[in-house]
């Protein structure tokens, strides 16, 4: 009887995990096939059986996005999403209005923080070589921090950091690249930028990863997390490398 009880124990449990799928720490009974892939504030960007939709938290459907690469931005309402011209731009998705398409070849790499942060690749005349840089616009797409330029750029929710091209900024690049040669400044510096557009913290160290409010930097070869405000530290582990 003990082993029958556990061989209908085991069967239960692998008929739950066929039926059901993880979803935010959940398990989706009869809706194995529906995955959340983005949220922002009252809506979700969800698939099911490969087809991606915009929907509210009670699940009616609002928008239907065209790009598989679409993506919800901190503004709510607002979508990265191909527009009718082919390029990736944003979109209002309750309206369907076109708010913002990138200049040229730029690619909009992420609105999370309620910034822009932008990439472009340049490619020099006679080389086979590509630069990539990162420029940030503020909530209407105007370039923010005087044209402050990145070689990268990570985010959280609150934050974007990364690493500053010390020297160069994004008028001086615009004007190198019509001249034909453009190469990205050899010194950097690393800093922490917040949700309204301001450089809250600069250091020499690069930062590995950011939590709350602190960096991940090392010190004589550990992991530490240095709080940008209090300047407090703390051991960090190697997850956060």
């Amino acid at each position: 009887y003990i082993k029958l009880t556990i061989v209908i124990v085991l069967i239960l449990i692998v008929a739950i995990c066929l039926l059901g799928q993880s979803r935010g720490g959940e398990i989706v009974i009869n809706e194995a096939k529906l995955t959340v892939v983005d949220e922002s504030g009252d809506y979700q960007l969800v698939k099911e059986n490969d087809v991606y939709t915009v929907r509210t938290i009670e699940g009616e459907v609002v928008y239907e996005p065209v790009s598989d690469d679409a993506m919800l931005v901190a503004r709510e309402g607002y979508i990265v999403d191909q527009v009718p011209s082919g390029k990736m731009g944003v979109i209002d998705f309750l309206s369907g209005n076109v708010i913002f398409v990138p200049d040229e070849d730029d690619r909009i790499e992420t609105g999370k923080t309620g910034l822009w942060v932008m990439e472009k690749s340049i490619e020099e005349k006679d080389s086979i070589f590509v630069e990539t840089v990162y420029y940030i616009l503020d909530e209407n797409f105007e370039i923010a921090l005087d044209g402050t330029l990145f070689e990268m750029v990570e985010y959280t929710d609150e934050y974007l950091y990364g690493g500053v091209l010390v020297g160069d900024n994004y008028n001086d690049m615009q004007k190198a690249i019509k001249k034909g040669k453009y190469t990205p400044s050899a010194k950097k510096e690393y800093c922490v930028v917040n949700n309204k557009g301001e450089i809250v913290y600069k250091t020499s160290k690069y930062i590995h990863n950011m939590k709350d409010d602190s960096i991940v930097i090392t010190e004589e070869g550990d992991y530490i997390f240095l709080n940008i405000y209090t300047g407090e530290k703390e051991a960090a582990g190697y997850e956060y490398r």
